[in-house]
C-alpha cells in the first residue's frame, strides 16, 4: 500500500491511499480504505446525509412527466425504493457512528422508515401524479433494514481489523 499526500483541508494535511488493482493485498487495501471510510469528520458525515434526505425529497416528490421514460422491468421503481433508502440507512448509521453506539438504531430505523412513509403521504396529498403505493413503504422498510444489517457487518470487521 502507498500512502500518498492529499490536499489540505482546513488546516490539516490528509493523507489517503493510492490503491494498486493488480497488488496482492487486496484484503489489506480494502480494510485501509474503510479505515479512510471510517474516520470522516461528523460534520461532513452529517453534511452527507442532510443532502441525501433533500434528494430523496425531490425525487419523490418530482412529478413523474418531469423523469426520462425508458423501458424497464415491471417492479423497477421497487428496486429504485429499496435502493435509496439502503443508501439512506447505511449514511445514517455512517454519520451517527452506531459501531460505537448501537443505541442509535433505536432513533435511525424510525426515522429512516418515518420518512419513507413520509414521502408516500406528501405524495398522496400533492396530486403531481405521483401516488401513494403500500409497496413502496415495504421497499423502503426492506432497504433500511438491509442498509443498516450491511454497515453493522462491515463496522464489524473494520473495528476487528
Amino acid at each position: 500500500m502507498v500512502w500518498q499526500k492529499g490536499a489540505i483541508f482546513g488546516k490539516k494535511l490528509m493523507s489517503y491511499p493510492k490503491i494498486f488493482v493488480n497488488d496482492s493485498n487486496f484484503g489489506l487495501q480494502f480494510f485501509t480504505m474503510m479505515s479512510f471510510f471510517f474516520n470522516f469528520r461528523q460534520s461532513i458525515r452529517f453534511s452527507l446525509v442532510i443532502v441525501y434526505v433533500g434528494c430523496i425529497a425531490a425525487l419523490s416528490l418530482l412529478p413523474m412527466r418531469d423523469f426520462p421514460q425508458f423501458p424497464v422491468f415491471e417492479g423497477f421503481d421497487k428496486v429504485v425504493h429499496f435502493s435509496m433508502y439502503f443508501i439512506f440507512s447505511f449514511l445514517s448509521c455512517w454519520a451517527l457512528k452506531t459501531e460505537l453506539n448501537y443505541l442509535w438504531l433505536f432513533l435511525i430505523i424510525p426515522v429512516t422508515i418515518g420518512w419513507g412513509v413520509f414521502m408516500e403521504f406528501m405524495q398522496l396529498e400533492m396530486h403531481l401524479g405521483r401516488t401513494f403505493d403500500v409497496h413502496d413503504i415495504l421497499a423502503n422498510s426492506l432497504g433500511v433494514c438491509i442498509g443498516i444489517l450491511f454497515y453493522l457487518l462491515l463496522s464489524l470487521k473494520h473495528l476487528k481489523s
